[in-house]
C-alpha cells in the first residue's frame, strides 16, 4: 500500500513539473502568463476563477467564448482568469482526468479558487464529478458552464453551486432552412467526428426526422479521420443532396487536427454541394453557412454571471439559461458559388464576407442589374461622347467659318491691294506716254528726258510683271504644276554670284552686304533659278526692311547631309505673334507693310513654296527692332546630268534681279 502511494506520489510530482514545462514551451498558451501572474497575486480582494476549457488553446469555438469574457471583464480588474486546458481529443479516460484534477489541486494549492468556468462537456463533467469531493479542487465551488450538450439533471443541492447556459438543440431549425433554401434537396450528409457533441447532434437529428418539411434521406457519416468523411461523401455524393458538418478530424497518417479550412477544402475537392454547420468556426471557412451557438455572446454571458458572483451574489439566486444564443449567419460569396437566392433567407441573417455595397439579390436580378448598369454607363457614355462630339464640331465649324471668313476678307484686300499694285505703275506708263506724246507732237524732244521717262515705263513694267509671275507662280506652286529642275553645280558659287548681284544697289541705300562661307565648293544638285528667285526674295525683303547704315549678311555652311544658308538683317525685325502665319498666302504681317511684296502678301507664301520644291525647309527668327535670320536647308544630294532646258548666263541673272527689286526704288527709311 505505502509503495502504490509512493510511486503516486511521484506520478504527481512528475505530472506537475511536465505540466510546467508544457506551458513554458508552448506558443499557443500565451494566456497562461496571465495564469501565472494570478497565482503570485494574493490580493484578498481578488476574484479568482479557474476556466477549465475540453480541448486545447487551438480550439476556435473555446477561443470565441474566452473573447466575449475577456472583452466584458476588461473593467473589472478583481476579477483574474486562470486559464487550463483537458486537450480531451487526445485523452479523455477516467486515469487521465484523475491525474488532471490532483495536478490542478496542486497547481493551485496557495490560493483559493471562487468560481469554476467549464467550457463544453468534457470540462463541466470533470467539474461536476467533483463538486463534493472534499479531495478535489472543485469542492463545493460555484460552477459556470456552457458548450455543454447533453441532457442536464440537477439535484436541488448541485443547483446551489451550479448556473450557466443549457443549449437548447435547434436542428430542425437548421434542417427545415436548408430545404427552404434548396427545393431540390431529398438527401442530407450529416458529418459527424466522435465527440460528445456530435453525438448529441445525432441523436437529436433521429428524433426529429418525422417534423421535417419534407422527406429527406438523412445520412450519418462519423469518424475522427478525415480519410473516412471523405470516403462516405464519396459514396453519398447525390447531385441532390447537401452536407452539415460538425466536429474536428485528423488524419490517419498523424496526431494533428486538420486546420478547418483544410477540412472544407478536401470535402469540396469529393463534392460540389452546398455545406452548413451548427458550429461558429466552420462559417468562417468558405461553407453555405448555418445556424450557430455564437462564442462571443456566451462569454459576455458568463462574463456577467461572474461579476454577479464577485460582487457577493449566491448561485442559489442566478437562475440557468435556457438558450443557444444563437445566429443564423451565411458566407455572402458562398451564395452565389452555390447559386442560392439571397430573398429565401431568413429575416435578422447575419452576412459576412459582404461588402458595404454588396445587394443581397438573386444572381439572375444581379446579371440583370449589372447588365442595365452597364447599359446605363454606356448610355451616358455615348451621351457624354456626342456630347464633346457635337462640341467640337461646332468649335471645328466656327473655326471653319472664321477661317472662311478670315480668308474671305484676305482675299477682298488682296484684290484691292493688287488693284492697286496695278493702276499705280499702269498709271505711270499711261502718263509717261501721254508726255512723250505731247513732246514728240511739239518736237520738243530731250534725249535725257526720254531715257528717263522710258525708265520709268521699263520700271513699272517689271513691277507689273513681277506681280502678274507671282500670282501665277503661286498658282502653279499649289495645284502642283510647278516642278524642280535639277543639275550638279557648285551651290556655294551660285549663292554667292546671286549675293554679289545687289551689293551695288543695295549700297545706293547705305547698306552693307556680306557673304561668308565655311566650304569654297560643295557640288550638289541644284535648281538654280529656282534658287536665285528665293536669295532674291529674301535679300529684297531685307533691303526693303533695313535702314541706311544697316547691314545684311549671308552665311553659307554645310553638316553631314545638307547645305545651310543664313540670311541675317538688321531690319524692323516682325513681332513674335507675326512669325506663325508669316508664310500664309494673302497673309500680311502688318497692314501697311508687306515683307516682301509691297502690300500683295504673296511673297514668303511663293519662297516656301520654292523651298519645297527643291526638298528644303526655310525657319524664321525674329525680334523687334533689331533683326530678321532666314535659314535655308537644302540636302546635298546627286542627279543624273541632265542639260538644263537653257543656260542660265549673267544677263539672265541682271534681269532676274531687275525684276526682284522692281519695287524699291524709293524706299523709305525705318
Amino acid at each position: 500500500m505505502r509503495i502504490l502511494k509512493s510511486n503516486k506520489w511521484y506520478i504527481q510530482m512528475l505530472l506537475i513539473f511536465l505540466f510546467n514545462i508544457f506551458c513554458i514551451m508552448d506558443p499557443a498558451s500565451a494566456n497562461n502568463i496571465e495564469v501565472n501572474k494570478s497565482i503570485d497575486n494574493k490580493n484578498k480582494n481578488d476574484f479568482n476563477v479557474l476556466v477549465i476549457n475540453s480541448y486545447n488553446p487551438y480550439s476556435e469555438w473555446e477561443s470565441y467564448v474566452f473573447q466575449g469574457i475577456k472583452n466584458k471583464l476588461d473593467n473589472d480588474t478583481n476579477i483574474k482568469i486562470n486559464l487550463e486546458y483537458i486537450d480531451s481529443r487526445k485523452r479523455c479516460d477516467k486515469e487521465y482526468l484523475d491525474e488532471f484534477s490532483d495536478l490542478l489541486k496542486l497547481k493551485y494549492s496557495n490560493k483559493k479558487i471562487d468560481a469554476v468556468l467549464s467550457i463544453d462537456d468534457e470540462a463541466f463533467d470533470l467539474a461536476r464529478s467533483n463538486l463534493f469531493n472534499s479531495e478535489s479542487i472543485f469542492y463545493k465551488t460555484p460552477i459556470i458552464f456552457t458548450g455543454v450538450n447533453q441532457n442536464l439533471n440537477f439535484t436541488n443541492e448541485e443547483l446551489n453551486y451550479i448556473t450557466g447556459v443549457i443549449e437548447i438543440e435547434n436542428n430542425l431549425q437548421l434542417i427545415n432552412m436548408i430545404l427552404s433554401i434548396h427545393t431540390n434537396v431529398n438527401e442530407l450528409n450529416i458529418i459527424l467526428d466522435n465527440a460528445t457533441y456530435s453525438n448529441v447532434i445525432k441523436e437529436n437529428i433521429k428524433g426529429i426526422t418525422d417534423y421535417f418539411n419534407r422527406s429527406v434521406k438523412i445520412n450519418y457519416i462519423q469518424s475522427t479521420y478525415i480519410e473516412d468523411i471523405l470516403e462516405g461523401l464519396e459514396n453519398n455524393n447525390g447531385p441532390n443532396s447537401a452536407n452539415i458538418i460538425i466536429g474536428d478530424y485528423k488524419s490517419k497518417d498523424g496526431d494533428d487536427i486538420y486546420p478547418l479550412s483544410e477540412t472544407i477544402r478536401l470535402i469540396k475537392d469529393v463534392t460540389k454541394t452546398p455545406i452548413y454547420t451548427k458550429a461558429q468556426p466552420y462559417v468562417f471557412t468558405g461553407i453555405v453557412g448555418g445556424i450557430v451557438d455564437w462564442g462571443q455572446d456566451h462569454g459576455n454571458v458568463l462574463a456577467e454571471i461572474l461579476i454577479r458572483l464577485s460582487e457577493g451574489e449566491k448561485v442559489s439566486n442566478l437562475k440557468l439559461i435556457f438558450d443557444s444564443l444563437e445566429k443564423v449567419v451565411f458566407d455572402y460569396k458562398s451564395l452565389y458559388e452555390y447559386n442560392i437566392n439571397p430573398l429565401t433567407l431568413p429575416e435578422n441573417s447575419v452576412f459576412i464576407n459582404k461588402g458595404p455595397f454588396d445587394l443581397l439579390l438573386p444572381k439572375s436580378v444581379k446579371i440583370i442589374l449589372l447588365l442595365a448598369l452597364i447599359s446605363l454607363f454606356i448610355f451616358v457614355l455615348l451621351i457624354v461622347i456626342k456630347m464633346i462630339s457635337h462640341k467640337r464640331e461646332s468649335a471645328k465649324n466656327k473655326k471653319l467659318y472664321l477661317t472662311a471668313q478670315e480668308e474671305e476678307r484676305l482675299k477682298t484686300e488682296f484684290i484691292s491691294t493688287v488693284s492697286h499694285e496695278l493702276r499705280t505703275p499702269i498709271n505711270i506708263i499711261l502718263n509717261t506716254s501721254k508726255l512723250l506724246n505731247l513732246k514728240i507732237e511739239n518736237s520738243n524732244i530731250d534725249k535725257e528726258y526720254l531715257k528717263d521717262k522710258l525708265n520709268y515705263i521699263d520700271q513699272n513694267s517689271q513691277r507689273l510683271l513681277r506681280l502678274v509671275n507671282n500670282i501665277l507662280d503661286l498658282t502653279k506652286i499649289q495645284s502642283g504644276f510647278m516642278e524642280a529642275h535639277f543639275e550638279m553645280k557648285n551651290i556655294v558659287e551660285v549663292v554667292e554670284n546671286t549675293v554679289l548681284s545687289i551689293v551695288d544697289f543695295a549700297k545706293s541705300h547705305n547698306i552693307e552686304v556680306l557673304f561668308d562661307t565655311e566650304e569654297e565648293e560643295i557640288i550638289t544638285a541644284v535648281d538654280e533659278e529656282k534658287l536665285e528667285r528665293v536669295l532674291l526674295n529674301l535679300l529684297s525683303n531685307s533691303i526693303k526692311f533695313t535702314s541706311a547704315n544697316g547691314n545684311i549678311m549671308v552665311m553659307l555652311r554645310k553638316d553631314i547631309e545638307n547645305v545651310i544658308i543664313d540670311i541675317k538683317d538688321t531690319g524692323i525685325g516682325i513681332e513674335e505673334e507675326d512669325l506663325p502665319y508669316i508664310f500664309d498666302k494673302f497673309k500680311q504681317v502688318d497692314s501697311s507693310l508687306t515683307r516682301f511684296n509691297e502690300g500683295s502678301g504673296l511673297g514668303l507664301s511663293i519662297v516656301k513654296g520654292l523651298v519645297t520644291i527643291q526638298n528644303g525647309t526655310i525657319d524664321v527668327f525674329s525680334k523687334k527692332n533689331i533683326g530678321t535670320v532666314f535659314t535655308l536647308t537644302f540636302p546635298i544630294t546627286e542627279v543624273t546630268q541632265n542639260k538644263p532646258k537653257y543656260a542660265i548666263t549673267s544677263s539672265d541673272l541682271q534681269e532676274t534681279v531687275k525684276l526682284e527689286l522692281s519695287d524699291i526704288k524709293d524706299k523709305e527709311n525705318y
